[in-house]
């Protein structure tokens, strides 16, 4: 007859493996989970809001705005300023309208050895526009659009621009407000004009002339000099500038300097652009670029723009400190369940391999019986 300590012992449940298992499970996905928001709260970047200002262009190359493709954005760029000299270079088709009329096209085309098709003088690469004293230009019409444009300022006062895209650049000279001399060069020859001041001609409603070099895209590099401030403007969803050397404010993100000439990338969000404006002449140089929605902004650093994670890790950390707290527990926990629940099981393991080998010695016994008895049985035969 049983004791009452091995009937007691019979009787106590071993630890249930469900609680632990449930409880593994739980401490599991709270890790996973954590691990997930984490990686997304330093991924995400929400757009900021970005400003860039300069007065010193000196280490400045360019600053090219791109468009984009997937999203069928452009740049849309104008141009404004006095200029007393105006270079069309390049391969491709670039367009300054004069303020001459239209009955000069054919003696211009003769002098200049080009063609006169309509109202505009086709001439070769390079033409070269010079004014006795500077005459405003201005892009035409005010807004042009081009997948790309590049902007590049140089240290003795000229602009160098370059358009790309479906639409040649073109860009226009207002009749200038006195009598002014005016002279159009292309290689050795020259045919020079005199302008009347006064004229009502307005901009973009003169005479033609196109720099074309077949084999090119629509694009032709405009050298503009002798003025005291062109401003280019333009508005486009990326935009790269290098050499940068100045301020970088964002909003949230802070102010970041960089004290040498730099590369600095700079990206919009889908639904925004970025506002850039570049003034260089000889007594002008300034550069910005704003946004309210930069999503992006990189330099040799790194991602200027802070994550989530950066702009909100006063309550974030904490958060996070005690959520790590609590998976370290469960886990604790959990170990410490499945530990109860093995050595629970162990005794059963214990009689369940005692059984198996009682079992494994009478199928032995049992097949050695068999011969034994087939040997007897065909001995007692006559």
């Amino acid at each position: 007859m049983p004791d009452a300590g091995e009937a007691g012992t019979k009787q106590e449940a071993p630890p249930s493996w469900s609680l632990g298992c449930a409880t593994l499970l739980v401490a599991v996905l709270v890790v996973c989970a954590m691990i997930y928001i984490f990686g997304l709260l330093r991924d995400i970047r929400p757009p900021v809001n970005l400003t860039i200002s300069t007065h010193g262009l000196a280490g400045l190359q360019d600053i090219t705005l791109q468009g984009n493709g997937r999203t069928h954005q452009q740049v849309r760029w104008s141009l404004s300023g006095p200029v007393q000299q105006l270079s069309l270079r390049g391969v491709g088709t670039v367009t300054a309208i004069l303020p001459l009329p239209s009955s000069d096209c054919g003696k211009m085309a003769v002098q200049l050895q080009g063609s006169c098709v309509g109202d505009s003088v086709v001439l070769s690469s390079p033409v070269t526009i010079s004014w006795s004293q500077a005459d405003q230009i201005n892009s035409s019409p005010s807004t042009r659009t081009a997948s790309t444009l590049e902007v590049a300022p140089t240290t003795a006062g000229y602009v160098n621009l370059l358009a790309q895209g479906p639409k040649a650049p073109i860009v226009c000279f207002d009749p200038p407000p006195v009598t002014t001399q005016l002279e159009v060069r292309r290689g050795t020859t020259q045919f020079p004009a005199t302008v009347q001041g006064l004229q009502t001609t307005e901009c973009g409603q003169g005479l033609a002339v196109v720099m074309q070099v077949p084999g090119g895209s629509n694009a032709g590099l405009i050298v503009i000099g002798g003025s005291s401030s062109v401003t280019v403007k333009a508005s486009a969803p990326e935009a790269l500038a290098q050499g940068f050397a100045g301020p970088i404010m964002l909003n949230p993100g802070g102010t970041t300097v960089i004290g040498s000439p730099s590369q600095v990338t700079m990206h919009a969000a889908r639904d925004a652009a970025l506002q850039a404006s570049i003034s260089a002449g000889t007594a002008t140089q300034a550069l910005s670029v704003t946004s309210g929605k930069a999503a992006s902004v990189k330099t040799s650093a790194g991602e200027l723009v802070p994550s989530e994670w950066a702009r909100n890790s006063d309550f974030i950390v904490p958060l996070f400190g005690g959520a790590v707290t609590l998976a370290v527990a469960v886990l604790t926990g959990a170990a410490q369940e499945l530990m109860a629940c093995v050595r629970g099981l162990r005794p059963r393991f214990r009689r369940l391999d005692l059984r198996l080998l009682g079992l494994l010695r009478r199928d032995q016994a049992t097949a050695t019986a068999i011969p034994s008895a087939k040997e007897d049985k065909a001995g007692s035969r006559p």
